[in-house]
């Protein structure tokens, strides 16, 4: 081992470390009892297991963590749907100003998202069955999403080098598709290949 691989390894090691403390001195913490946390130690003098119950025991985190798990996949799967079928469109599609709608979504992806995070919230906490609302636009919490950059992402992995010649998903496989789903599987395979 040459000595500048041991010295990248000693700096990647303490960079570890020291990643690693705020973690190491939360779990510490939550096993120290009331008293002990009010005075600085790094271990607790008695090891209090029975404070992840009490946790448990003072709000319902099941409930908390099964509407987050719903929320995640909800969201996740309606993005992925919506932006499938919006990237596939305008890389595969011959759309009237197709390459205006790209350079929306780059002008898009290059406004920070904590900049919009306030007025997206107020917008979509009033959208009618939508983040918790009513059929009225009531009640909600508001449920923000990506679906600008994961469409402008699906989009630039279908029209690689130019706008419409894709080579990640070429477009015989697309016509090969289609004519699979007619019933002249021969001329598919053919163009497929």
């Amino acid at each position: 081992m040459t000595p500048a691989r041991f010295l990248l390894y000693v700096v990647l090691t303490v960079c570890a470390v020291i990643m690693l403390v705020p973690f190491i001195w939360m779990v510490l913490t939550a096993l120290k009892s009331e008293l002990e946390i009010a005075t600085f130690s790094w271990l607790p003098q008695k090891f209090r297991w029975d404070n992840f119950v009490k946790a448990m025991d003072a709000a319902p985190f099941l409930t908390y963590f099964r509407n987050s798990f719903l929320i995640a996949i909800g969201e996740t799967a309606v993005t992925l749907i919506l932006c499938t079928m919006a990237g596939y469109s305008l890389a595969k599609m011959h759309l009237r100003r197709s390459k205006m709608w790209m350079n929306y979504f780059i002008v898009l992806l290059m406004v920070p998202f904590q900049i919009i995070l306030v007025p997206l919230f107020l917008i979509v906490k009033s959208v009618p069955l939508f983040g918790g609302n009513d059929i009225l636009g009531q009640g909600g919490i508001g449920w923000l999403n990506s679906w600008w950059g994961s469409s402008f992402r699906l989009l630039q992995r279908l029209s690689s080098r130019s706008w419409r010649d894709s080579s990640t998903c070429p477009s015989r496989l697309s016509w090969a598709t289609r004519l699979a789903s007619t019933g002249s599987e021969s001329s598919a395979s053919s163009l497929a290949s």
